[in-house]
């Protein structure tokens, strides 16, 4: 669980009003030490600072790290056991598998190095000027299913969430669903 106040709002309270019944407080969250995305004028957030804004409210998440180096990819891969994933992490880079910014399955720290190394490569061919905040190193996830899941706000109608198959499926087959959140009268 984050710590309190660590997202702008009180997290925990939050978790336990909906357990409860109660309405969600409707707090902006916002990410400890750092701007929030919208007063950086960005609509989006990198797979990350959704990471961060999901454990705050309870979900449970792969563990995960910002590695800023070779060696910090290297070391935090052999935290987590292999094998692992490693995806860059930049604002304007939001689909990874464009840039060729992922890569699954490494299994040493010798195919750690060498695939930070080419992750930052193809980002930085696929978009020069995108800011790289770093390498995303992940525990591999169980096979399973993906979803996706999103928001956006509209003015006039308020919030809108998708929901649907996720990973490169949600560009294939496009299986989404989006729907108006039950508000309270």
């Amino acid at each position: 669980m984050c710590p309190k106040g660590a997202w702008g709002g009180d997290a925990e309270k939050d978790l336990r009003h909906r357990r409860i019944g109660h309405a969600f407080t409707g707090k902006v969250p916002t990410c400890t030490g750092a701007r929030p995305p919208f007063q950086e004028g960005r609509r989006s957030l990198t797979e990350w600072e959704g990471g961060e804004l999901l454990r705050c409210y309870g979900f449970q998440t792969l563990p995960s790290f910002i590695a800023k180096s070779r060696q910090e990819a290297v070391e935090y891969a052999q935290s987590l056991t292999f094998p692992v994933v490693l995806k860059i992490v930049s604002p304007q880079i939001l689909h990874k598998s464009d840039a060729q910014g992922v890569k699954i399955n490494l299994g040493s720290p010798e195919e750690v190095a060498a695939a930070y190394d080419e992750i930052l490569a193809n980002a930085k061919a696929y978009n020069p000027e995108a800011e790289i905040v770093g390498v995303l190193v992940q525990k591999m996830a169980p096979r399973g299913e993906e979803v996706i899941l999103g928001m956006t706000r509209y003015p006039v109608f308020g919030p809108l969430l998708m929901f649907g198959l996720g990973g490169i499926f949600v560009e294939i087959f496009k299986d989404v669903v989006s729907a108006w959140p039950h508000r309270p009268k």
